[in-house]
């Protein structure tokens, strides 16, 4: 996980283990997912916003909803509230 300016985390290479990759988001802070390949999230607790490049709808979770954007570019993925834990699985 790289760190990209106060609140922007890019996972990088995470998403070649095959189980999940499970995060913590503070309020607004983001996660990007780069790669061809696309992803599910799901979302533990807290809220979500996610997009994706190619895709154009936003999906919001909420606990127990997840999400496999239908674009093949880059995830972005936004956590709203105190924390949010958000797993991601290819």
């Amino acid at each position: 996980m790289i760190t990209l300016g106060g609140n922007v985390l890019a996972l990088a290479g995470l998403l070649l283990a095959r189980r999940p990759v499970e995060i913590t988001l503070r309020d607004r802070q983001i996660a990007t997912v780069a790669g061809r390949r696309r992803v599910r999230v799901v979302c533990l607790s807290g809220r979500a916003w996610v997009t994706s490049e190619g895709d154009g709808k936003d999906y919001e979770l909420r606990p127990g909803n997840e999400v496999k954007p239908g674009g093949w570019g880059k995830t972005a993925i936004t956590g709203y509230g105190p924390e949010t834990r958000i797993a991601i699985l290819r």
